[in-house]
């Protein structure tokens, strides 16, 4: 366990975004795992075809 409940900022395209991060975990091969723990209800497959995301924060964690 490299740190909990890490509070951050990141910047995707013209906006600064904050964030907490629940955990991230240092792997054996030196690469980073970030643990997102859920306590509500998740969103569906159905949610990514809308015009309009529902759960926003997956696409977020590809920046």
């Amino acid at each position: 366990i490299e740190s909990l409940e890490t509070k951050s900022t990141a910047r995707v395209g013209a906006f600064e975004v904050g964030c907490r991060i629940d955990r991230i975990d240092t792997l054996a091969d030196g690469s980073a795992a970030i643990i997102d723990y859920k306590t509500g209800p998740s969103a569906t497959p159905a949610d990514w075809f809308r015009d309009r995301l529902v759960e926003p924060q997956l696409p977020l964690y590809l920046q």
